[in-house]
């Protein structure tokens, strides 16, 4: 499916997304045994496996637009939250007129708590995510938790900073 942008959304998105985001992040992955046709092209055979053929097309389109966009957001210094929550919605729309909520051990939930657990996950499941050139001043968790407070959340800081360091 595409959203209203005409970006590919749901599980398959979400696959192709993380395979030009391990290609980024990961200089060399050619030389990687089982990865000749690389992660998107593993993700494209997959879905000719499944019986989808005729979406592959799709997905190979997805893909160039993927790198497309990562290119395009290396001088955003917010470039995380222009990646997709679960809801379709970008980080940054779904946050921005949320009030952070909290749990009762007093850690980020909600809106932010999905956001920043979605950037630190990130971080964790892409160690080389620091050779994103939109990475080299900031992390996912640090441009997320920079966006929290530029939207004017500071008394909250250091609720914020507890649930990334959980």
């Amino acid at each position: 499916a595409r959203d209203g942008e005409g970006r590919l959304v749901g599980s398959w998105g979400e696959l192709m997304n993380s395979a030009v985001v391990f290609e980024r992040c990961n200089e060399g992955w050619e030389s990687i045994l089982g990865f000749e046709d690389g992660p998107a092209g593993q993700v494209i055979e997959f879905c000719n496996q499944c019986g989808y053929g005729d979406f592959a097309e799709v997905l190979e389109s997805a893909e160039e637009e993927m790198k497309e966009e990562l290119d395009s957001a290396q001088f955003n210094p917010l470039a995380f939250l222009q990646h997709r929550a679960r809801n379709g919605l970008t980080w940054k729309v779904y946050c921005a007129g949320m009030e952070p909520t909290f749990d009762s051990r007093g850690y980020i939930n909600g809106a932010w708590g999905e956001c920043l657990t979605a950037a630190v996950i990130f971080e964790h499941q892409n160690p080389e995510w620091s050779n994103l050139p939109m990475y080299k001043d900031d992390g996912p968790a640090g441009q997320v938790i920079m966006f929290f407070l530029e939207c004017g959340h500071e008394p909250h800081e250091d609720a914020m900073n507890m649930t990334e360091s959980a």
